[in-house]
């Protein structure tokens, strides 16, 4: 899994999803599109789009620093960029270590979710990419 922080909490995606890292570069807005799409880049000629995962998590957004990275993921339906505050470690993850989603407030959010674990003593959050960036949940 690759770790990374969005505001004070640390979530992971499956590291195998993951094309590149790059540093943030110029993003162009497209109109109307939805609240988490920051807009497009052009990276090696192809057009990928860029989500925002802080307001499409419901976290205050921040502005870019030296640490901000755009996570290149491969996905079902082709590349897209996700912003990310820092990029902190690969770690693995065993399936028998990760504990279901809690059951909090039952927000929307909680569908985003694979689960839980603890690494090092610290709780990374497991995110399903394809279900927090689907058009279709409301939105």
């Amino acid at each position: 899994m690759l770790a990374f922080r969005l505001a004070d909490e640390e979530y992971a995606v499956d590291i195998l999803m993951i094309r590149e890292i790059i540093r943030p570069m110029e993003i162009t807005r497209v109109p109307r599109s939805p609240f988490f799409i920051k807009g497009i880049i052009s990276l090696r000629g192809m057009i990928v789009p860029v989500f925002d995962l802080r307001t499409r998590l419901g976290l205050a957004e921040s502005p870019p620093d030296r640490n901000t990275r755009i996570l290149v993921v491969g996905l079902e339906k082709g590349l897209i960029g996700v912003i990310a505050d820092r990029v902190t470690e690969v770690v693995k993850v065993k399936s028998h270590n990760v504990e279901p989603p809690p059951a909090v407030g039952g927000g929307s959010s909680s569908g985003y979710l694979k689960g839980v674990t603890r690494v090092d003593g610290r709780f990374l959050i497991l995110l399903d990419l394809e279900k927090v960036i689907a058009l279709e949940s409301g939105d």
